[in-house]
């Protein structure tokens, strides 16, 4: 069974840096098979910020495409863990795809 919860701020940490990341719109996807049993984790974004999008972009090409991401839902129940950038698209349309990767802090209270 999947979730999707509507996300409203993010944060993305790599190489001991860290950064805001505006966005228009971003979700996170949870596939669980029954309560508090977390299989996998997915973060969508679109409308990133050009700023972050540059960073990201870093992250994706000198980072092995790995950051931390803190995340806050539309309820503000916070969410980290570590991820890995799937697909990355700069530019007036941008979007950015991430698999989650181990475990997702916070999850349960969703």
């Amino acid at each position: 069974m999947s979730e999707t919860y509507s996300l409203r701020r993010l944060r993305g940490t790599f190489k001991e840096r860290s950064f805001d990341i505006p966005i228009e719109e971003a979700w996170i996807k949870l596939e669980m098979p029954g309560p508090y049993n977390l299989k996998s984790w997915s973060v969508g974004l679109k409308g990133v910020d050009a700023s972050a999008a540059g960073l990201l972009d870093d992250c994706y090409y000198y980072g092995n495409g790995r950051l931390i991401l803190e995340m806050e839902t539309l309820g503000e129940k916070k969410l980290r863990g570590e991820a890995v950038i799937r697909s990355l698209a700069v530019g007036p349309r941008s979007r950015v795809e991430f698999s989650g990767s181990g475990f997702l802090k916070g999850f349960e209270s969703l």
